[in-house]
């Protein structure tokens, strides 16, 4: 999210992503954006930059995002049942639409508070766990600091890491407290729904922590 490419999703956009969607390239569409600053100076949310990662993975393993995915994570975690919007180039979209239950997404949140183990087996590397959940960048004030797709921020005083999805959807890890938390949520369909479970998992992790 500091690649410095112009992508006003959460201002200009009103947190849509349209502009790119209606196009047919997506990809083209961002790398066609000016820069707006240095690479690495600036945080900013950008959709665009997700969907570019999901183009490399795609052309450096000559599969499918939702092939690879299937080979080496949903897979391994024994989950069959999603729905991943697809783009005009007939690949998988990279930041955004992916629908899965919640006890599948429980699953990923076990296995990042496992450091990447599951069912005694290791999955994902530690060190990769460590990193993507470190702070790399400030991040946005109502959230938290930014590591590699993970939001870092303390919830009733314990580090909690976290991924959010559009109206209110959350997978929170708390490591100290054994403790993985999913959200499913749209109160409105509200792009501001976004920020309203964070008073309630607050709850949960307070809750937890005085039992």
């Amino acid at each position: 999210m500091t690649s410095g490419l112009h992508f006003p999703e959460w201002t200009d956009w009103n947190y849509m992503i349209q502009p790119m969607t209606e196009t047919k390239d997506w990809n083209q569409f961002v790398l066609s954006q000016p820069m707006d600053s240095r690479p690495g100076e600036i945080w900013n949310y950008n959709t665009g930059g997700s969907q570019l990662m999901a183009a490399i993975l795609r052309k450096t393993t000559g599969q499918s995002e939702l092939d690879f995915a299937k080979e080496h994570l949903l897979g391994p975690l024994g989950i069959d049942s999603m729905k991943w919007p697809r783009s005009p180039d007939d690949s998988n979209s990279g930041g955004f639409g992916l629908k899965m239950k919640p006890r599948d997404l429980a699953k990923i949140g076990q296995l990042v508070l496992n450091r990447g183990v599951w069912d005694g087996k290791r999955i994902v590397s530690e060190a990769w766990i460590r990193e993507s959940t470190s702070r790399h960048s400030e991040g946005n004030v109502f959230f938290g600091e930014y590591g590699h797709h993970w939001w870092m921020n303390q919830y009733g005083g314990h580090k909690a890491v976290f991924g959010l999805g559009y109206a209110g959807q959350y997978l929170t890890i708390v490591p100290d407290l054994n403790l993985v938390i999913v959200v499913n949520s749209a109160a409105t369909g509200n792009p501001q729904d976004t920020t309203l479970p964070i008073q309630f998992i607050e709850s949960l992790v307070k809750a937890v922590k005085n039992k």
